[in-house]
C-alpha cells in the first residue's frame, strides 16, 4: 500500500504503522500472558476443588480464555466429569458448586485485574480506558468486539497522538 500514500507523508505513516503493528504484538503476548495466569489459576482452584484431571483442564481452560467467554467450554466439561462422577445428591451438589466458583473468581480476576492492567500497562492505556473498550466493543460488535477492543483502542491512540495532535496544535498555535 505504500505507493498509494503521498511522498511527503509516507514516513510519518510508516512510523505510525510500525507502532500499531508493536501494539498488535504487545496484545497478542500479553493475552497469552493472561490465558497462561488464568491456567494456573483454574487448574490449582480445581485441584482444591478436587476435580479430576485439574491440571489438563484448568490449561485447556486457560488457552481457551484467548478467545472471550471460550474458557466457559473448559468449565462445563468440568462439571460434566464432576457430575458424572457424584454418587449422590450432596456430593452432586458439592462437584457442581466448587468448580463453578473457582470459575466464577478466576474470570472476575481476569476481567477486573488481569486484562486492564496488564494490558493497559503493556500499552500505554488506562486500566478504567481498556474497561470501557471492551465493555463498548461488546456493546458495539458482540464477541468479536469484545477481542478486537484493546487493540483498536490502541491504534486509535497511536493514531492520535501521532497524526492528528500534531496537527491540532499546529492549527491552534497559528490561528
Amino acid at each position: 500500500f505504500g505507493g498509494f500514500f503521498p511522498k511527503s507523508k509516507k514516513d510519518e505513516i510508516f512510523k505510525t504503522l510500525r507502532k500499531i503493528y508493536g501494539a498488535a504484538g504487545a496484545f497478542l503476548r500479553t493475552r497469552l500472558v493472561v490465558a497462561l495466569i488464568m491456567g494456573i489459576l483454574f487448574s490449582l482452584g480445581w485441584a482444591l476443588a478436587g476435580v479430576p484431571y485439574w491440571l489438563l483442564l484448568g490449561m485447556a481452560s486457560g488457552f481457551l480464555s484467548i478467545i472471550p467467554y471460550a474458557a466457559a467450554l473448559g468449565w462445563l466439561v468440568v462439571l460434566l466429569i464432576n457430575g458424572l462422577e457424584s454418587a449422590n445428591l450432596n456430593a452432586l451438589i458439592y462437584a457442581l458448586l466448587w468448580p463453578s466458583v473457582v470459575y466464577v473468581v478466576v474470570q472476575l480476576f481476569e476481567g477486573w485485574f488481569l486484562t486492564p492492567y496488564l494490558q493497559g500497562e503493556k500499552l500505554k492505556i488506562h486500566p478504567v480506558i481498556v474497561l470501557f473498550a471492551v465493555l463498548a466493543g461488546g456493546t458495539l460488535a458482540g464477541l468479536l468486539g469484545v477481542f478486537l477492543a484493546i487493540p483498536f483502542t490502541a491504534a486509535w491512540q497511536i493514531i492520535f497522538a501521532d497524526l492528528i495532535k500534531p496537527r491540532l496544535l499546529r492549527w491552534a498555535n497559528t490561528h
